[in-house]
């Protein structure tokens, strides 16, 4: 029909015969018409539409009407793609960081992914771990899970907490970690960054026997004296 024909001719060209398709299966019965395609306006911009309808038949199969409705979804379809181009550069920031980084779920507190840097750093991949919570794999509790899980579900970061980590080759390492909430898609997640001091702190255990050993070298020298 006439009507058929200008509402097929505003469709984008991308979508034109995808759309006549589904409109052809559904005058058939074959399924439900229920789809989304762009649509030219006018002034030549692109809109996004969801369109329902509902098809009549006569007594003999044919069909009569189909009656439905059309909503313009271009921002919901703006947002969408802003939301995986945002998803994609965090991707890419999350997997290159030379900072080792585990992505846990709130309030589970299992391991979602880690970047290259985590592997590196546990000696897991991150399909070894994946489910499992940070302790299961060798970090020590050096606050309470259920501490860390309330203080992140009411969306406080939590820093500098030092953990001790035994990794897959029995080696312990001792860890700085920095814990940020993030919600993604209406579900509660946190970032933590862990930083390894161990170097660090050997330095500092060996400085204070060398310190202590001044002090006592000294007190025997004056009661020598």
């Amino acid at each position: 029909s006439r009507a058929y024909e200008t509402w097929l001719n505003g469709v984008h060209p991308d979508d034109r015969q995808r759309s006549e398709e589904i409109s052809r299966r559904a005058l058939r019965g074959e399924i439900g018409y229920d789809t989304e395609f762009r649509v030219l306006w006018p002034d030549g911009s692109i809109h996004w539409l969801k369109a329902n309808a509902r098809v009549f038949w006569d007594e003999q199969g044919a069909p009569l009407r189909m009656v439905g409705a059309n909503h313009d979804i271009t921002m919901h379809k703006l947002l969408e793609a802003q939301l995986r181009e945002s998803e994609q550069k965090y991707a890419i920031l999350f997997e290159k960081s030379a900072v080792p980084t585990v992505l846990i779920k709130v309030p589970e507190g299992t391991i979602q992914s880690m970047n290259e840097a985590s592997e590196k750093l546990t000696g897991f991949s991150r399909q070894e771990v994946l489910g499992l919570t940070p302790y299961e794999i060798g970090i020590d509790r050096a606050a309470s899970q259920a501490q860390l899980i309330s203080k992140l579900i009411e969306h406080e970061a939590v820093e500098a907490v030092e953990m001790h980590l035994i990794n897959k080759s029995g080696e312990t390492c001792i860890l700085i970690a920095n814990i940020i909430p993030l919600l993604i898609s209406n579900q509660l997640y946190a970032i933590v960054t862990l930083f390894d001091i161990t170097e660090r702190k050997l330095t500092e255990e060996q400085l204070r026997k060398l310190t202590n050993m001044l002090i006592e070298g000294q007190r025997i020298a004056h009661l020598g004296s």
